[in-house]
């Protein structure tokens, strides 16, 4: 259930780096992590939980990271 979301974030924040305008990027990032959080309130709860028996999203989570 989780794992769409953090794959959501996932290619945000790797949009963020491969853009080379810092300034861009960092607020492109904002702009569309912002309705992520404002459309599921949990999200950034998410985002920071610790998940022991699921590796693979923690992986990803720290990926993002």
């Amino acid at each position: 259930m989780f794992a769409d979301r953090i794959e959501d974030h996932l290619r945000l924040t790797a949009g963020a780096l491969a853009d080379p305008d810092p300034s861009r990027a960092f607020t492109r990032y904002i702009e569309s992590v912002g309705p992520m959080q404002a459309a599921d309130r949990g999200f950034a709860t998410v985002l920071s939980m610790a998940f022991p028996a699921a590796e693979e999203l923690a992986a990803r989570r720290s990926e993002a990271y």
